[in-house]
């Protein structure tokens, strides 16, 4: 398989699971979600994740969900998070994930 052909499956898998990442070097949002009323994009430096009802919730930094399915941000702009076990740790520490910091991009 061409390069060409791996990169065009590649990106068609991530259009098949609604998500569009595109290189931030482009100018544009990093992980967007396409949802009927379009896309949904965590703010700059900020993360996205979906909750357990497959609510789309931002925050300032990286966005994970716990074992309980609730959305943990860091709330540090451009902060790491990672699990242990289900459990969310975040730089800085953690704020919930809100659907009001989410953006939408604009030309």
């Amino acid at each position: 398989m061409s390069i060409r052909a791996a990169m065009f499956v590649f990106w068609g898998a991530l259009g098949a699971l609604g998500v569009l990442a595109v290189p931030a070097a482009w100018g544009q949002p990093s992980a967007c979600f396409k949802t009927p009323e379009g896309l949904v994009c965590p703010p700059p430096q900020g993360g996205i994740a979906r909750d357990t009802r497959g609510l789309l919730l931002c925050g300032p930094g990286q966005c994970a969900r716990d074992r309980n399915g609730q959305v943990k941000c860091s709330s540090v702009p451009g902060g790491e998070v990672i699990t242990d076990w289900g459990e969310v740790l975040c730089v800085g520490g953690c704020v919930e994930g809100r659907m009001s910091d989410c953006v939408a991009p604009r030309p």
